[in-house]
């Protein structure tokens, strides 16, 4: 992609020369821009991987104490919210989650209840002000790939980041909801 200013944007189509070269306008979004897919209902027990950050990156989670409240509130949800989570993640700044709605529960209302909670148990921890980021990462799982690889990924991220030498070793992740082999 080039870019012209801040209106327009030229895009290359690989399959034509440079000279049928397409401008198409590019729309800058505000703030309530949804990150959602159109068109893609969010209460179907779909699998997603969900990616939560917290505010401005802040490494809240090295907090043991606010990190097994995270994981309680995570067990928790199972029941609260109807959702089924298959393995979570709580590295110290950010959450990662394997999760499919098990009702009319969105993933949309099921995060917005796990931030709410985690945020009123920080709050009570000792903790002020925002304790995540607006909005969350959210991928949904396609037939072509391999959920177990998926739980792989998420489970070996401290190891990734360098926080243990084995996934089994890190206090904060783990299965909640068996995968259906």
């Amino acid at each position: 992609l080039f870019y012209i200013g801040r209106t327009s944007r030229v895009k290359r189509d690989v399959t034509k020369t440079f000279v049928e070269m397409k401008v198409t306008e590019y729309k800058t979004y505000g703030k309530s821009r949804s990150v959602r897919l159109k068109g893609v209902d969010y209460s179907l027990p779909y699998v997603y991987l969900i990616t939560i950050l917290c505010k401005d990156r802040q490494k809240f989670f090295e907090n043991k104490e606010l990190a097994k409240a995270i994981v309680k509130g995570l067990r928790d949800l199972t029941e609260k919210a109807k959702v089924k989570i298959f393995v979570f993640c709580v590295m110290p700044d950010h959450v990662h989650l394997i999760l499919s709605p098990r009702d009319t529960s969105g993933v949309t209302e099921i995060v917005r209840l796990f931030k709410g909670n985690s945020t009123r148990t920080s709050w009570k921890i000792g903790f002020n002000g925002n304790l995540w980021q607006k909005s969350y990462h959210d991928h949904i799982l396609r037939k072509n790939e391999n959920l177990k690889e998926a739980v792989n990924y998420v489970l070996n991220n401290p190891v990734r980041s360098g926080l243990v030498a084995d996934y089994k070793d890190y206090k904060y992740c783990g299965v909640i909801d068996e995968i259906d082999a």
